[in-house]
């Protein structure tokens, strides 16, 4: 559990450790989910229609990024049973859009939201309360938490904004990009895409209400 009286040096190693023991826990699901997305991401980045490549790249990475999210729920121990898809994807699109609306408004405001944000999957999911219930646990448990989640998010955060970098410098007039520097950055971005989804669910591990757990365990 993350106590807002310890140091954020304590709470960002509680963070970490336990994002690393989900991801130990579901190590077949975080190498297919990176595998899933550098394929996709290599084979869009030779497609010539953009709109058709994003849209593709849009549906694999929505399905992975729902399969990585329940095999660390369940593999992690943390539910034997989770909310459905249609949970997942909702609320991939209302953080999506607040953050972005966050970005645009104020970029503190986006940030803010994307680190608070960021146990919402474990919670809408978890503990299968729905999309807006999923949102507002997220950011009534992360209050007085944001230095340590924004720090533990802060390297594969940095290291998609680096691939994404890389792609803009090395793609041609037509948008598309050498086959070295494809696999490369989209290795990068996938790996950090299953960090980022690693760290939220430690995050809401740590966060998550346990009263009716341990009164089970006494009763």
């Amino acid at each position: 559990m993350l106590d807002v009286n310890d140091s954020i040096g304590l709470r960002l190693g509680l963070i970490t450790a336990e994002a690393l023991r989900l991801a130990r826990a579901a190590w077949a699901a975080m190498l297919g989910y990176v595998a899933a997305l550098v394929a996709i991401g290599m084979v869009g980045d030779q497609w010539t229609d953009v709109v058709g490549a994003n849209f593709a790249f849009s549906v694999v990475s929505t399905i992975a990024g729902f399969a990585l999210t329940i095999a660390l729920l369940r593999q992690g121990g943390l539910t034997g049973t989770t909310g459905g898809f249609g949970t997942y994807f909702g609320l991939s699109i209302l953080s999506v859009l607040g953050i972005a609306l966050g970005l645009v408004a104020l970029v503190i405001l986006g940030l803010v939201l994307f680190v608070r944000w960021a146990p919402a999957y474990g919670f809408a999911l978890g503990d299968r309360v729905g999309v807006t219930e999923g949102l507002r646990l997220a950011w009534e448990r992360s209050s007085g938490h944001f230095a340590p989640l924004a720090i533990a998010l802060l390297l594969p955060v940095g290291a998609n904004l680096a691939a994404v970098t890389i792609y803009t410098l090395a793609s041609d007039a037509a948008g598309l990009i050498p086959l070295p520097v494809s696999a490369i950055a989209n290795l990068v971005m996938s790996v950090a895409g299953a960090a980022i989804t690693a760290i939220g669910i430690a995050a809401y591990a740590l966060l998550r209400d346990r009263t009716e757990e341990i009164a089970d365990i006494f009763a």
